[in-house]
């Protein structure tokens, strides 16, 4: 369901919010936006668990807040990880952030990742081949 604002690869980010065992909200990227599928408020998320497609941001432009920041400041117990950011400028730092915070990162389960990797493809390769790009610029 999730899709990109232009014609460029973008990741297919979902995430659901749990608490005691029921969904609280479920959340797709549409055009760079989070759509929120159920009414429930984020309010109700203190020491929910999150499960989310991509690896929480940790960069926005002004006014919007990273997806990490969001997750400390609701105070967030758990959050489980499909695939890390494939950008190695920022790959790492959205579960840095977490961890530090005291927030408990897990990753799914390798058969689940492998899923959405695969859904995300494309995105994957573009952000290697930006990164290859620019290392060698650098080298050169």
């Amino acid at each position: 369901m999730s899709v990109a604002e232009d014609e460029r690869p973008h990741p297919k980010v979902g995430a659901v919010v749990v608490k005691d065992g029921k969904v609280l909200a479920r959340l797709i990227v549409v055009r760079s936006q989070n759509l929120m599928l159920s009414m429930l408020r984020w309010k109700r998320s203190y020491r929910a668990k999150r499960y989310t497609t991509l690896e929480p941001c940790v960069k926005r432009n002004a006014p919007k807040i990273c997806c990490a920041q969001r997750l400390i400041d609701r105070k967030v117990a758990r959050v489980c990880i499909g695939m890390l950011d494939p950008n190695p400028d920022i790959r790492g730092l959205g579960d840095q952030l977490l961890s530090e915070a005291g927030i408990e990162i897990q990753l799914f389960p390798k058969d689940l990742r492998s899923q959405v990797e695969e859904m995300n493809r494309k995105f994957i390769r573009d952000q290697k081949e930006k990164w290859n790009a620019r290392k060698s610029s650098a080298a050169g």
